[in-house]
């Protein structure tokens, strides 16, 4: 809470500068009154300042929720899955592996997965030279191109490759191939990143020959 000392209101003045003012001001759910009665004297340059204060803050105060509500209320993003034929020739010529993150709405693991640890592995410097990784939503029926070009749906793509549970992960070359096993559920935080570079070096190591 904002410790703001309450406004004083009795300045000498002239009798004529006397003034009557009722300013009633919320600030965090609660109400503040700064009330003067027509006894009290108030010099026209300290009110117009308790004034200025006090328009201000709500203004403030309404900034800070908001951003504050903004950023809980935005979930963590990786890419979606739209044409991973196309995807396919990137991963082809860098010879990466793709992780695909089947996700569904309401998925709270799935968004502690993104927010923890897949969206922070996307962004890392030299991402893109190691790991794509994109989305599919297996509660959706958003078009896409499966690794062949061949047009299919979310939902219809994650049932062909028997992603049940969110989240999953699966690990995937060029062709379409899995080449490592997939990780189902979201398992032990303190290892669970560990299991995923682990899968991404199994996959490096299929399509380089070597350990990146």
């Amino acid at each position: 809470m904002l410790g703001l000392p309450e406004c004083k209101t009795r300045f000498s003045r002239r009798n004529d500068d006397t003034l009557g003012a009722i300013l009633v001001h919320y600030l965090a759910g609660r109400e503040r009154r700064f009330v003067t009665t027509h006894s009290q004297r108030i010099a026209p340059r300290q009110l117009r300042l308790c004034l200025w204060i006090l328009t201000c803050l709500p203004i403030w105060a309404f900034g800070e929720a908001a951003v504050a509500q903004s950023s809980a209320a935005s979930p963590a993003a990786l890419t979606v899955a739209q044409d991973l034929a196309a995807d396919a020739n990137i991963l082809r010529q860098s010879r990466i592996p793709m992780v695909i993150l089947y996700s569904q709405a309401d998925c709270a693991w799935c968004e502690r997965a993104r927010r923890e640890f897949l969206v922070p592995m996307a962004n890392e410097p030299g991402a893109a030279q190691r790991v794509m990784l994109r989305q599919v939503d297996l509660d959706r029926d958003t078009p896409l191109k499966d690794f062949a070009g061949r047009a299919t749906t979310h939902r219809a793509f994650a049932r062909a490759h028997k992603a049940r549970f969110t989240p999953t992960l699966m690990f995937y070359g060029p062709d379409g191939g899995q080449l490592a096993e997939p990780i189902i559920g979201f398992r032990l935080a303190d290892f669970y990143g560990t299991y995923i570079e682990r899968s991404i070096d199994e996959g490096l190591i299929l399509l380089r020959g070597k350990k990146s």
